[in-house]
């Protein structure tokens, strides 16, 4: 931690690679790194490469909870609850099918925790995707909440062109198309 770079007789000898990931870092913290190469001996470069770099935020909590209500053929009814912290708002991504799809390319709902899709197909199944996000530029979203439900059947068109015809003095006939 921090911006002075440390000597590379104090790191960790990786082996012979061009690349090399750091895990366990805690977030939003400046880290100093050093490179430099190492012979098979152990005697390290006279000069190294150096650099620092600050960890990103946490994204803020997950969405939990959704409830999906299929309300009609054309309607589902959304409702979620916030995970709170640094939430500031919600992308919402619906798709056609049981893939979810990327939060990111969804409507930005606010803060709401409920919503309404319409316009849908009868019959058919959506997965939605819920992310929260929050005000800062460097943190990435959360991750998301996932379901799926499938619309109602549309019910069958109404009948049309009824005729009706007295066929006697006790009956009708009765058509339609």
């Amino acid at each position: 931690q921090g911006t002075t770079a440390p000597a590379c007789t104090s790191g960790k000898n990786i082996g012979n690679v061009l690349s090399y990931r750091i895990t366990g870092l805690s977030p939003l913290t400046t880290y100093a790194i050093s490179v430099c190469s190492v012979n098979p001996d152990g005697e390290t470069s006279p000069t190294s490469v150096s650099g620092t770099q600050t960890t990103k935020r946490l994204p803020p909590p997950a969405p939990t909870g959704l409830g999906i209500t299929a309300v009609s053929p054309y309607q589902l009814n959304l409702v979620w609850t916030s995970g709170g912290g640094s939430t500031s708002g919600f992308f919402l991504a619906y798709a056609q099918g049981s893939t979810a799809p990327n939060c990111a390319s969804g409507a930005d709902v606010g803060t709401a925790t409920s919503y309404s899709i319409q316009n849908l197909q009868s019959i058919t199944t959506y997965t939605v995707a819920i992310c929260a996000y929050d005000t800062f530029a460097d943190s990435d979203d959360s991750s998301p909440l996932v379901g799926s439900k499938t619309t109602l059947r549309a019910p069958p068109p109404a009948p049309t062109n009824l005729v009706v015809t007295a066929a006697s003095p006790s009956q009708l006939n009765v058509s339609w198309v």
